[in-house]
């Protein structure tokens, strides 16, 4: 999923459906060029532009738990559209 190409909640239900809510925490982090990547949070590459804090494993933050939840899909999209639109870089936290 590329944030250049207008993409929608089911483009990001994609990314999320096969990954395995409980085998690990991820992180949701996008590089450079716009593609977004959610990975075990050890895998965050050093062409990251920006990323999101860590998901915790088993709270159905990535899996088809997420992938199924319209109101889920639509908040992490609308997040991942404004960051990458006003030129975020680094870590960005919700608290």
């Amino acid at each position: 999923m590329n944030l250049e190409n207008d993409p929608t909640t089911i483009d990001l239900a994609e990314l999320l459906m096969p990954l395995n809510d409980n085998a690990s925490d991820h992180i949701t982090w996008v590089n450079f060029d716009g593609d977004v990547h959610v990975s075990k949070t050890t895998v965050i590459k050093e062409n990251a532009k920006f990323w999101y804090e860590t998901l915790a494993a088993g709270n159905g933050y990535v899996g088809p738990q997420a992938a199924n939840d319209p109101d889920y899909l639509e908040r992490e999209l609308d997040c991942l559209k404004r960051d990458w639109s006003k030129g975020a870089q680094g870590p960005i936290n919700f608290s």
